[in-house]
């Protein structure tokens, strides 16, 4: 019986995951919960879940469900409090931001993007 792995992006997200295999009768376990690859230098916030190999297929398939459904729930709005909200298509990349990026990091100033994701049909207000 071999170990496989599934990589989360968070530690809140592989906690989760770790809850819905469970639910599903599927052994698992967080390992490096710790996130000692930040410690190590790495940087990289990901943590892995350790479940058999003959359970590989289907945890995957949880893990896709899971995602899904977190990027079907959208947000309240921050102004209003109103769920009427939308989400707003990415921004193409300009020159300008870019520019500016790069003007921040040189000089040492913060870079603010103005990405907003979502917009409030009540209020107007996107964030």
């Amino acid at each position: 019986m071999e170990v496989k792995r599934i990589t989360c992006r968070t530690a809140i997200e592989s906690s989760a995951l770790c809850a819905k295999l469970e639910e599903a009768g599927i052994k698992c376990v967080i390992y490096d919960e710790t996130n000692s690859k930040v410690a190590r230098g790495i940087l990289d916030p990901t943590i892995d879940i350790m479940v058999n190999e003959e359970d590989l297929e289907r945890a995957n398939a949880i893990y896709e469900e899971m995602l899904k459904a977190g990027e079907e729930v959208l947000p309240w709005c921050p102004s209003c409090g109103s769920e009427n909200i939308v989400k707003l298509d990415k921004p193409k990349h300009t020159s300008k931001g870019l520019l500016g990026f790069i003007a921040a990091v040189l000089c040492f100033v913060p870079f603010r993007s103005s990405t907003n994701n979502y917009m409030c049909k009540d209020c107007g207000n996107k964030f």
